[in-house]
C-alpha cells in the first residue's frame, strides 16, 4: 500500500497514528468502556511505540519518500529512535495532550543534549536511517542470568515464571534451597523480573 501511494505521487507517509481498534469491557455491566459506537476505539500512547517504530522501520526500507514517525512518542529518546528507524520527521499528540505543550520544550532540550554528548552527529538529520543497515545482523543473543547464591531464599517464584523448565530447586551442602538455571535457558530473563526486589537474587549477565 505504501509503495502504491508513492507511485501515485504521495509526497510523504505518516506512520502510524493510532492503531486498533481496541476494546475494554466493564465486567460489572458487560458494556464496552471506551471507543466509539460499537465499542471499539483507536489505541494511542506509550504502549504502541514499539509497534509504530517497527512500522516506520519497515516503511523506510520500502519507500524512498519521507516517512513521518508517530505513535507513542513521549521523550527525546523516542524521537531519536524514530529517526534512526528511518523517519525524516516526527509527530506528537498524546504526550502534549496529557502533559501539556512543555513536552515539546523538553524533547527539544533532550535532542540538543544528545547532540552535545555525541559530536559525531552535526544535526538530527545525521540520525535518520542509522538502524536500517543494522537490523539484518541482529539476533537475540545474551548470556544466561546468574543466581546470586547468598541472596537466594529458595522461594521458587522464579521457577513458576519459567516457561522453558530451565529452573529447578536443589539443596546446597548446608541444606539450603537454591535455584539453579539449566542449559536449556534461552535468556529471556523472566526470572530476573519476578525475583522479589528485596532479595535481588537473580541478575541479568549482559
Amino acid at each position: 500500500m505504501a509503495k502504491q501511494a508513492e507511485e501515485l505521487g504521495a509526497d510523504a507517509i505518516v506512520c502510524t497514528n493510532s492503531i486498533g481498534p481496541g476494546m475494554l469491557i466493564d465486567t460489572k455491566t458487560a458494556k464496552p468502556k471506551l471507543g466509539i459506537k460499537g465499542g471499539g476505539g483507536g489505541m494511542t500512547g506509550k504502549a504502541i511505540f514499539p509497534i509504530a517504530l517497527w512500522c516506520v522501520h519497515q516503511l523506510s526500507e520500502t519507500v524512498s519518500i519521507p516517512v513521518v514517525g508517530c505513535g507513542g512518542i513521549f521523550t527525546a529518546d523516542d524521537v531519536i529512535q524514530m529517526l534512526m528507524a528511518g523517519a525524516s520527521a516526527v509527530q506528537l499528540y498524546t504526550a502534549p495532550a496529557l502533559k501539556g505543550p512543555t513536552v515539546f520544550r523538553r524533547v527539544k532540550a533532550g535532542l540538543q543534549r544528545f547532540l552535545d554528548e555525541n559530536p559525531k552527529y552535526a544535526s538530527v538529520k545525521d540520525l535518520v536511517g542509522l538502524t536500517l543497515d543494522k537490523t539484518g545482523e541482529h539476533k537475540f543473543s545474551s548470556p544466561r542470568p546468574v543466581v546470586i547464591e547468598e541472596k537466594c531464599t529458595g522461594c521458587g517464584i522464579c521457577i513458576q515464571s519459567c516457561a522453558f523448565d530451565a529452573l529447578s530447586m536443589v539443596r546446597s551442602a548446608d541444606g539450603k534451597a537454591l535455584a539453579v538455571i539449566a542449559d536449556n535457558c534461552i535468556s529471556c530473563n523472566a526470572c530476573v523480573g519476578v525475583c522479589p526486589p528485596k532479595f535481588d537474587a537473580i541478575k541479568a549477565s549482559f
